[in-house]
């Protein structure tokens, strides 16, 4: 017959009666029912004392209490632990402050999103500053051109007027 704690790596194989006298006293693969450890049936024993998975938690954890003990001690604790006055009103004070970082949390995603709705609108319009300047340079470069072939014109016709006033004065004059 094998050990009854053949699942936790005990290779012990005799009669029911050894497996018995094994399992009792010499058996090394005890496995405690909270965690992984395992090891001998004495040492499960004092395992069990200091095992984590047999410790509860106070029910004011969350409001600082730290006790953590077995659970046939726990009811005895909370009747007693010195946070049961407070426990109401830092649980309050706990969920308005929860209620507060939520409505932060919102107003920073409403904040982002002007934010982001603010960079649009700039972008947008810096792209219509820019396509007016462009259009202003055109006619600026239009009238710049206007310009210079009206500078043309009035150099042609003072050109003009020069030679014929010239052909005025130098012609020979009538004889009288």
């Amino acid at each position: 017959m094998e050990c009854y704690n053949k699942a936790y790596g005990c290779q012990f194989t005799g009669s029911r009666v050894g497996v018995v006298k094994h399992f009792s006293s010499d058996c090394n693969y005890f496995k405690c029912e909270k965690c992984e450890w395992i090891g001998n049936s004495i040492q499960l024993e004092l395992h069990v004392k200091e095992c984590e998975g047999f410790f509860k938690k106070c029910i004011n954890e969350d409001i600082g209490c730290d006790y953590k003990g077995p659970e046939e001690e726990l009811d005895d604790h909370e009747e007693k632990c010195c946070l049961n006055p407070f426990s109401m009103i830092l649980r309050n004070f706990t969920k308005e402050i929860d209620d507060l970082k939520n409505e932060i949390l919102i107003k920073d995603q409403e904040i982002k999103e002007i934010r982001e709705e603010q960079a649009s609108k700039t972008d947008e319009r810096k792209k219509k500053i820019k396509k007016l300047k462009e259009e202003n340079d055109k006619q600026q470069d239009q009238i710049n051109s206007l310009q210079i072939e009206l500078d043309n014109i009035y150099e042609q016709q003072r050109m003009k007027k020069k030679e014929e006033e010239d052909f005025l004065l130098n012609r020979p004059l009538p004889k009288t």
